[in-house]
């Protein structure tokens, strides 16, 4: 993959690092609160 001149795409590696940060962020996020809220769920469930 060729590096291209930062002058033509200023935007590109920065917006990439951006997305992919968000996205890990989002992902991680979303899938720590939806493990938690389902151990705690069954975890309470199954303790009452």
């Amino acid at each position: 993959m060729p590096i291209a001149p930062s002058r033509s795409t200023p935007l590109r590696p920065f917006g990439l690092g951006l997305g992919l940060g968000l996205g890990l962020g989002l992902g991680l996020g979303l899938g720590l609160g939806l493990g938690l809220g389902l151990g705690l769920g069954t975890g309470r469930r199954h303790r009452s």
